[in-house]
């Protein structure tokens, strides 16, 4: 791509532009003991049986894949969920069809492909805690909007 291509894409290249919040001091907060047990799988339809019916959190997160390079993923979502089959399944529809949520549908389409769906499974009764520590220490662009009037982190969707 030469400098006139990316000239003349100006807009589309900027719709692709995210923000991220790297705080160091929120890393250090999290204490959760199931960050070891991440299972990944490419937000694929093959691969929704190979995803299990139990509670749990999982991220949406972004790989690129390119120059074999072992650490180059964006987390874009945290999310919780008591089934986690059906929750990968919800989103390959909203990959596939026009309904869900806008920024949602917004993320799976623009980089459709590259998103892979990461889980691990929670408790029921704690799936919702560990979510919100995650969220708190990653700021997932997904996830969190910020209050202008306060300045507080609040979850951009509903359950």
């Amino acid at each position: 791509m030469d400098t006139n291509d990316l000239i003349s894409r100006g807009k589309e290249i900027a719709a692709h532009k995210q923000d991220f919040t790297l705080l160091p001091e929120a890393w250090r907060a999290y204490n959760e003991e199931h960050s070891c047990e991440w299972n990944q799988k490419p937000l694929k339809k093959e691969n929704k049986s190979n995803i299990p019916n139990k509670s749990g959190v999982y991220n949406l997160i972004v790989e690129p894949n390119i120059a074999c390079h072992p650490s180059c993923g964006y987390l874009m979502y945290v999310g919780e969920t008591k089934d986690l089959q059906r929750r990968f399944s919800e989103y390959l529809l909203e990959v596939d069809e026009e309904k869900g949520r806008p920024m949602i549908r917004k993320l799976l389409f623009m980089w459709k492909g590259f998103v892979k769906f990461y889980y691990i499974k929670v408790c029921q009764e704690r799936k919702e805690e560990v979510q919100d520590s995650m969220i708190n220490a990653f700021r997932p662009p997904y996830n969190i909007a910020m209050d202008a009037s306060v300045g507080q982190p609040q979850k951009a969707f509903g359950p």
